[in-house]
């Protein structure tokens, strides 16, 4: 099985909401499901806290997704020797996180940047790699986020059927 780590900064908004909107997308995938694990941490994290109530209340709203039993973890070697990929939410993540562990360059991109190099679209038009930060934004922001991220694992979902047969 493949592990995937999903990293943001304090692993209570976007990295918990992309834990769980992936594993939730990998049980309705019978190709996958068995093939990836899936785990999240935080570049900044205090070990134990909960998700933050926005990102808990909207992945039950809106996508049926129960994040509340969500621990955050600070990012560590063990993770980081884990993961056979990590996809971070932002390039400072990912630039910090390979700053702090360098035996993560080669498996770490940010979550965009992932998506536009292995899919068959042309990129991003020239916009941002970074999913932008919800912390302490109202439950639409949290939502607008979540959209964001879901539309990138879907594309995601895609791609890794043959990624790691081509590395």
């Amino acid at each position: 099985m493949k592990h995937i780590l999903f990293v943001c900064t304090g692993n209570t908004c976007r990295s918990s909401m992309a834990e769980g909107i992936f594993k939730d997308e990998l049980l309705k995938n019978k190709e996958l499901k068995d093939k990836f694990t899936v785990e999240s941490a935080g570049v900044n994290a205090y070990d134990g806290d909960t998700a933050s109530a926005n990102s808990i209340n909207v992945l039950k709203e809106k996508y049926g997704i129960d994040i509340s039993g969500h621990r955050s973890q600070l990012i560590n070697d063990a993770l980081i020797d884990k993961a056979d990929l990590i996809l971070t939410m932002t390039v400072g993540h990912r630039e910090a996180l390979i700053g702090s562990f360098p035996k993560a360059k080669g498996k770490t991109y940010t979550l965009k940047e992932f998506v536009i190099r292995n899919s068959k679209t042309d990129g991003n038009d020239g916009g941002s790699l970074d999913v932008r930060d919800p912390f302490g934004g109202s439950a639409d922001i949290y939502e607008k986020c979540a959209e964001e991220i879901a539309s990138e694992l879907r594309k995601l979902m895609d791609i890794l059927p043959n990624y790691f047969n081509n590395v």
